[in-house]
């Protein structure tokens, strides 16, 4: 049995060839009995009750519920990408969705995944965003919105994002912070009792042991971007003893 991980995507659209490859990882990687864990933003756009997005992305929801019928038990945790996916997905034992964060136990190591949109706690301009994007009245007005209309929205909205989540603006170092926030944030989970912490959103690629000051150690591991392959991870092995930590790329 093994879990696998996969974030940041940003799927744009069902005739990209990234999403075929996605749907191909979907059909041929996880078997039965295995975890896979969707770390958010798996869409570069997303919301789940529009019927332009459960049309435009209907292969990719279809392979993620035959995982299902394997059984594959799927966690998917929303990014800022990807909304009310719970509408888009059938609520079973298989199918777990959350809108903020997972703690998994595997073969005695807790493993714990969160999107990492809100471990900057001075983004005070998104936190805000993303409170009212989530807000029942904001939900309403999504099914009274055409879903063009909410595209448009939805790809300006990305473009903002995207310069964050980038590293694009160099003369605040923003590349660095953003880097020490997420790492910071991986250890005070550590030390909490976490043994592996998967984190995504800040597409800055990471890979450390860290140890905390109270002595607990611990990996962080964010996959990062890519704009063609499928990176992903592999936790496998039958103990604690002899854990097997893989990251690879779906090409």
């Amino acid at each position: 049995m093994s879990v696998y991980y996969v974030s940041d995507l940003h799927l744009i659209s069902a005739s990209q060839e990234k999403t075929k490859l996605f749907i191909k990882f979907l059909q041929a990687i996880p078997i039965p009995n295995d975890t896979l864990i969707l770390g958010g933003d798996i869409f570069d756009l997303f919301v789940g009750n529009k019927k332009l997005f459960l049309e435009e992305f209907h292969e990719v929801l279809s392979a993620i519920k035959e995982l299902a019928n394997k059984p594959v038990k799927v966690f998917y945790l929303e990014g800022n990408h990807d909304f009310h996916l719970k509408n888009a997905l059938p609520r079973n034992e298989q199918i777990v969705v959350d809108e903020e964060r997972f703690s998994i136990p595997f073969n005695g190591v807790k493993i714990y995944v969160e999107h990492g949109d809100l471990i900057d706690s001075k983004d005070y301009r998104y936190r805000f965003l993303r409170f009212i994007l989530r807000s029942i009245p904001f939900k309403v007005l999504l099914f009274l919105i055409p879903g063009r209309l909410v595209r448009k929205i939805g790809d300006w909205l990305s473009k903002k994002s995207r310069k964050y989540t980038d590293g694009i603006n160099e003369k605040n170092n923003r590349t660095n912070h953003t880097r020490k926030l997420f790492r910071d944030f991986a250890k005070t989970k550590i030390s909490e009792g976490m043994d592996i912490v998967l984190l995504g959103h800040s597409h800055l690629e990471d890979n450390l042991e860290l140890e905390t000051e109270n002595g607990a150690k611990g990996t962080y591991i964010n996959l990062g971007f890519s704009d063609s392959a499928i990176p992903y991870l592999r936790l496998g092995g039958n103990s604690r003893n002899n854990l097997e930590i893989i990251r690879q790329r779906f090409s």
